[in-house]
């Protein structure tokens, strides 16, 4: 009777500790004293595609041949580990386990004996995935860099290299909430790179649309493909996800394998916390992009202010010494701006500053910057402008804001409004500070002749 209580209570525990490992969130397999598998936990026949009975019985040397890649069983590391572990000593390794249907899983495998004072000695291997570390790597490059191109770029490398993916494509919505344009090169089809697609339209446009994700079978002939991009696909199935944070639609990103195949339920698991993690990454730059723009602009005109003209002068000048180039600076002065405040209030004269910001941003080049240096006082600062050009630039800036029929410009002293600018150029002179002190004395010279007029500065 005490043989068969010990029998049953043996059966009992037994049962118990297989439905604990069957639950396990990690791939678990029972190996016995000869090395065969003996159980297979329902999260390892998922990590590998396998089903139980393809995995009971075998030798575990055997399934190492359809479930670790070539190179990284080199000289049978893998195998070793194992004749140890069943000889008592326990290991741990990290490896990529194949699927059944070809792609990889990262994981880190734990072997040790189990129960090791029983009769009947088993060995456990446990599988974990890499998730977490992968999770932790994308956090790393998002917090490498305020560059969002930076950290999108870094991002999606370390995505395909982890996942053992084709592709991943990430798409930022516009600004006018119409387009969705792709942001970084698709690996091994750069072709592909820029692509514009309206919402509503191919997977991209659909899964920014509804906002929900979706599988794509065949990149190269499934009817959601954009019509930019159809046939220009490999064949493989790809699946894409909104870029949400805080409610706010960013973009989307799709997830490319290498071949035409589901994706498991762990994948899209995965995928949904990375794009998570992206959506963040985008609202956390577009947050930084906009606190930066509001630091360096002023708010009436939209021009840069008086700090970000430092900066960039600073820059630019250090560039025109590298490329012994040349660099001029325009500071400018609208007349009598005082007097047309007083006469019609401040309100009417910031429509003035506003009008006339325009007007300069209008005759300067896009690569030029344009400041607000304070009050109706402009500075532009010109990359690779000879004294020459500046001249022009600077008399085609002066005539546009003399020629514009400014409301109430009648009550101005010379029947109109006016602006004085005042030229300096590097190399003539060869600090910031002497750019700036040159530029206004011509501009004081300027003023002091008359008014609405270019003067530059001469040693």
């Amino acid at each position: 009777m005490a043989d068969t209580s010990n029998l049953l209570a043996e059966k009992l525990n037994t049962l118990h500790l297989l439905a604990a490992l069957d639950a396990l969130p990690d791939g678990v397999l029972l190996l016995d004293k000869q090395g065969k598998v003996i159980f297979a936990n329902q999260k390892f026949t998922s990590i590998t595609g396998y089903e139980k009975s393809d995995l009971l019985g075998n030798l575990y040397e055997k399934l190492l041949t359809l479930l670790v890649k070539q190179e990284e069983n080199k000289a049978g590391s893998i195998i070793r580990k194992v004749i140890q572990l069943l000889q008592g000593t326990g290991f741990s390794a990290k490896i990529r386990l194949y699927h059944k249907k070809g792609f990889t899983t990262p994981v880190e495998v734990i072997g040790y004996p189990l129960l090791p004072q029983a009769k009947d000695q088993f060995f456990i291997l446990v599988y974990r995935e890499l998730h977490a570390d992968l999770l932790a790597l994308i956090t790393a490059a998002i917090n490498s860099s305020l560059k969002l191109q930076e950290v999108l770029e870094q991002t999606t490398k370390t995505v395909v290299d982890y996942l053992d993916l084709s592709s991943v494509a990430i798409f930022l919505k516009e600004k006018d909430n119409l387009h969705l344009v792709s942001c970084n090169a698709f690996a091994n089809e750069e072709d592909l790179a820029k692509v514009v697609i309206p919402i509503e339209q191919g997977a991209p446009g659909l899964i920014a649309r509804d906002k929900k994700p979706i599988y794509v079978a065949n990149l190269r002939t499934d009817p959601l493909i954009d019509d930019f991009s159809r046939g220009k696909h490999s064949e493989k199935s790809s699946i894409g996800y909104p870029l949400i944070c805080k409610d706010e639609l960013l973009g989307v990103i799709a997830f490319d394998a290498k071949t035409v195949r589901d994706f498991t339920q762990d994948e899209k698991n995965l995928f949904e916390s990375i794009a998570n993690q992206v959506a963040i990454a985008v609202f956390n730059a577009k947050l930084y992009k906009k606190l930066e723009y509001l630091s360096n602009t002023d708010s009436l005109t939209g021009l840069y202010n008086v700090r970000y003209f430092y900066n960039s002068l600073t820059q630019e000048l250090m560039r025109a010494e590298r490329n012994e180039g040349f660099l001029s600076i325009l500071m400018l002065d609208i007349d009598f701006f005082k007097n047309y405040n007083d006469t019609f209030g401040h309100p009417a004269g910031d429509l003035v500053l506003k009008k006339f910001s325009e007007l300069l941003l209008a005759n300067i080049r896009s690569y030029d910057t344009a400041c607000r240096y304070g009050g109706e006082e402009f500075s532009v600062i010109l990359q690779d402008c000879s004294l020459d050009n500046a001249i022009e630039i600077a008399e085609r800036i002066r005539q546009d804001v003399e020629k514009y029929k400014f409301a109430g410009r009648e009550k101005q002293p010379s029947g109109k409004l006016t602006v004085s600018i005042g030229i300096s150029c590097y190399p003539q002179v060869k600090s910031i500070s002497g750019l700036i002190s040159s530029a206004d004395k011509a501009l004081y010279k300027a003023k002091s002749l008359g008014r609405n007029r270019v003067e530059c500065f001469h040693d």
